[in-house]
């Protein structure tokens, strides 16, 4: 098309960032939104092979290597099990 095309991204981890490093950046706001009632979401878009789906749904037995789905799961019922209150 030869076009110029101009794109704007929130954010861009580098290819050293961890699980936990993408978990604490858009994990835990997005948690903490739903739980204070605000509907969220959680979107992977690229390329095929890019790591989409371990990034996202990744299982491991070794704690660092977890996606963020378990994470935000495992974080979401520890949250639960802390909060006397609302329980």
């Amino acid at each position: 098309s030869g076009q110029e095309r101009e794109f704007s991204f929130d954010g861009v981890f580098p290819k050293e960032a961890t699980q936990s490093d993408v978990f604490v950046e858009t994990g835990l706001p997005v948690l903490r939104s739903c739980l204070g009632g605000i509907n969220g979401a959680i979107l992977a878009y690229g390329q095929t092979g890019s790591g989409k789906t371990f990034s996202l749904l990744h299982q491991s037995a070794e704690e660092e290597e977890a996606g963020l789905l378990p994470r935000l799961i495992f974080s979401l019922f520890v949250h639960i099990a802390q909060d006397d209150a609302n329980v």
